[in-house]
């Protein structure tokens, strides 16, 4: 699993806080909104990348995410077999098929995330049941591809592997119950090839 990747979204963290007041944060309705990867409050929609895809065919997604303070990284590429696009359809086509999560993907040698490792108990509709699904139902919008990748519920509480809605909602392989902590250099990136 290297080499050919394309990044299409970054986001780190930087030394000195941003003053999010006075900035918009949107989603890019063309592919060409990947060129701006740097500017974390303008992701390529789902149908922008739709639209890449067209024009240059990928077959996996890779998603990375790095958080200091909790020393973990989820870093993990779909295969490219049948179960991986399914996970593409999922997040690129029709967001009411949640792809099966186990067998999907390959973790990367860095990926320590406790949520990689409990792919069965992913996607579930809010109740402490397994579901085995990338995705939520919760979030079937545009942006379903940088916000709950994965995630699951354990006596209540919402764990996501990715989710990097700026400056909202960063986590990775952490709990979104309470104060959500970032620390200069986290980040949070998405891939494709």
């Amino acid at each position: 699993m290297v080499g050919g990747w394309t990044l299409l979204r970054r986001v780190i963290i930087p030394q000195s806080p941003l003053d999010s007041s006075r900035l918009e944060s949107r989603s890019g309705s063309t592919y060409a909104s990947i060129s701006n990867y740097s500017n974390v409050y303008m992701p390529a929609d789902t149908c922008a990348l739709k639209k890449l895809r067209e024009v240059l065919p990928f077959h996996q997604l890779r998603w990375y995410c790095f958080k200091k303070s909790r020393g973990t990284v989820f870093h993990v590429a779909t295969t490219n077999n049948t179960a991986g696009q399914q996970v593409l359809g999922y997040f690129l086509e029709n967001h009411d098929k949640m792809a099966t999560a186990c067998e999907s993907f390959t973790r990367f040698p860095d990926d320590n995330s406790t949520v990689s490792q409990l792919c069965h108990k992913w996607g579930n509709k809010g109740a402490d049941s397994d579901g085995n699904r990338w995705g939520t139902h919760q979030n079937p919008g545009n942006m379903r591809i940088y916000r709950n990748v994965c995630t699951f519920i354990d006596k209540g509480v919402l764990y996501s592997c990715y989710h990097a809605q700026f400056p909202f909602s960063l986590f990775c392989d952490d709990y979104t119950k309470g104060r959500n902590s970032i620390s200069p250099g986290d980040t949070w990136e998405l891939y494709a090839r």
